[in-house]
């Protein structure tokens, strides 16, 4: 049994708060351009996915409608479930040791 670690670091509120600069913008990044990383170090292979909000919600913005509050649990509870999201062959035998999404 090969153990999956996830991480999926992804913009899915604003980081306005977090990382903005003293002029309040958010960090430079490319709407539509998403960057997967993966790595096998023995049987761990790790996965992790980074993405502006735009891409996975359609928006950046705080979520304060329930249309976006919404859109945002869908996403987390999406993202959540990495053997879904990923197609690994059934055969490596792979199971979740750890999911995070972070935004």
């Amino acid at each position: 049994m090969r153990p999956l670690l996830l991480a999926l670091p992804l913009a899915l509120l604003p980081l306005a708060i977090a990382h903005a600069d003293d002029h309040g913008s958010l960090d430079k990044h490319e709407h539509g351009v998403s960057s997967l990383n993966v790595a096998l170090e023995g049987s761990k292979l790790e996965i992790e996915l980074e993405s502006p909000a735009m891409n996975i919600v359609g928006f950046e913005h705080v979520a304060s409608s329930d249309e976006d509050k919404a859109k945002l649990a869908s996403a987390r509870t999406a993202l959540e479930k990495p053997l879904e999201l990923f197609a690994l062959p059934a055969a490596a035998g792979c199971v979740v040791q750890e999911a995070e999404v972070e935004s």
